[in-house]
């Protein structure tokens, strides 16, 4: 079964917001896909920057430097990046690192405001969650 990354706005956001549309989509392919969520095991939510990982039995917070490894790691693993167009510079960088360093297909959906990067390197573009759903269960499982 193919992987798929979902990768999205964080910051701003409560968990639930940031996970509200990963959790729709793996929905929407279960069965298809296996999907990974970067925000999976997270107990604290960038409080002062910081991330607590119900991994971690001391709820130490991971550093920045971890929770990009971590990131780049499970990009790795993907064969797909699945990437909400309601970006931040996170988001713009896991998908140039799969598009251009890993040459991994990038999908991105709702994205009104086209920077460059995102431009240069998202595979195809789609409206919203059903149409890209729609399309990679049809198309790549």
């Amino acid at each position: 079964m193919k992987k798929i990354y979902l990768a999205g706005r964080v910051t701003g956001l409560t968990p639930e917001q940031a996970n509200e549309w990963r959790v729709e989509f793996t929905g929407k392919v279960s069965g298809y896909f296996e999907c990974i969520n970067p925000l999976r095991n997270q107990i604290n939510w960038f409080e002062k920057n910081t991330i607590i990982s119900k991994e971690d039995k001391k709820n130490r917070p991971m550093s920045r430097r971890s929770i990009i490894k971590r990131d780049m790691q499970d990009i790795q693993k993907c064969d797909i990046l699945v990437a909400n167009g309601d970006a931040e510079r996170g988001t713009t960088m896991e998908i140039f690192y799969a598009g251009y360093v890993l040459h991994i297909p990038v999908f991105v959906f709702n994205c009104e405001k086209h920077s460059i990067w995102i431009d240069e390197f998202t595979t195809q573009f789609f409206k919203d969650i059903e149409e890209l759903a729609a399309f990679l269960i049809k198309y790549w499982s």
